[in-house]
Order: C-alpha cells, then structure tokens, then sequence
C-alpha cells in the first residue's frame, strides 16, 4: 500500500497498512539524539527509518 492509498483508506475508514498520521516536525534540538537513538545521521535517514514521506514546503506570501 502505498500513502496515497494509505490516505484515503483512512478517510474510508478501511483497513490500512500502517496508520496515515503526522505528529509534526521534530524541533532542531531534538534531532541529535534522535539520530543518536534511532542510528542514523541525517534528516534524510531519519525519515526513512520512520517510513515519512511528508516533507514542509515555504511558500510565498506574494502569491
């Protein structure tokens, strides 16, 4: 299943492989001894031992 598929069964309601959530981006401060605890040493690894795809995007104000 992939996370679209995960997405949208959530909002069915149905059976998904993994839960569809987001619990936010981990402060800075916090990201040493997440690395440090988890064994990995960047963001980049960080999200994929945790299985997140979701990553922030500035936008422009001006828009």
């Amino acid at each position: 299943m992939n996370y679209i598929e995960c997405f949208y069964a959530t909002l069915e309601r149905r059976r998904a492989d993994r839960p569809a959530s987001w619990l936010g981006i981990p402060d800075p401060e916090a990201l040493p001894s997440l690395f440090s605890y988890l064994g990995v040493s960047d963001v980049k690894e960080l999200k994929k031992r945790l299985d997140d795809d979701i990553y922030p995007v500035a936008g422009d104000s001006k828009l």
